[in-house]
């Protein structure tokens, strides 16, 4: 779709739809994103969780993991409510055009 010419005879209709495609593919993208994202959190966690409770304190690869575990969360966090907004906005365009 990125390269096809663009049609200036579009209807409101069209556009629409269209918006509404690209919206669901960019959705899916960021989904498939969330996934990989969120088992690499959970990987990380456990190795945060594994040092923490298993190693003696003042341990230097703690404060790497805490780091790692906090960005992949807050990444995470971010895609979570990106596709809750992109979902929400097409639900109410779909609602909208009934």
């Amino acid at each position: 779709m990125a390269n096809e010419p663009i049609n200036e005879n579009l209807s409101y209709q069209e556009f629409m739809s269209l918006a509404m495609q690209n919206k669901i593919m960019l959705i899916d993208h960021l989904a498939a994103k969330l996934l990989a994202t969120g088992s690499a959190a959970a990987a990380a966690s456990a190795e945060y969780y594994r040092i923490k409770l298993g190693s003696e304190k003042g341990d230097a690869r703690l404060a790497e993991a805490t780091a790692t575990r906090a960005a992949l969360e807050g990444e995470y966090d971010a895609l979570k409510h990106a596709v809750s907004a992109l979902q929400s906005t097409l639900r109410a365009e779909r609602e909208m055009d009934k």
